[in-house]
């Protein structure tokens, strides 16, 4: 199955994962972390729920997490 995420929603995640964790997560963790998040309803309660980060934020200071790059792409 593919799950389909808006860059957008990529952005966003990344920006809450940092708000709610303090990680630093990269666009692709962003990404899969997105889809998980779309496909909740899916899951049980008792569910265990398994997802690779496949990368860090430190590459991408200069672009999802500058608020001028972020402002000029994503509005």
């Amino acid at each position: 199955e593919i799950i389909h995420v808006e860059e957008s929603a990529t952005v966003a995640t990344c920006h809450e994962i940092l708000k709610l964790t303090g990680l630093l997560t990269g666009g692709s963790t962003g990404t899969v972390l997105n889809a998980i998040y779309k496909e909740k309803a899916r899951f049980l309660p008792t569910d265990v729920i398994v997802a690779i980060s496949p990368d860090f934020g430190e590459r991408y200071l200069s672009t999802i997490y500058d608020t001028a790059w972020v402002e000029e792409r994503m509005s």
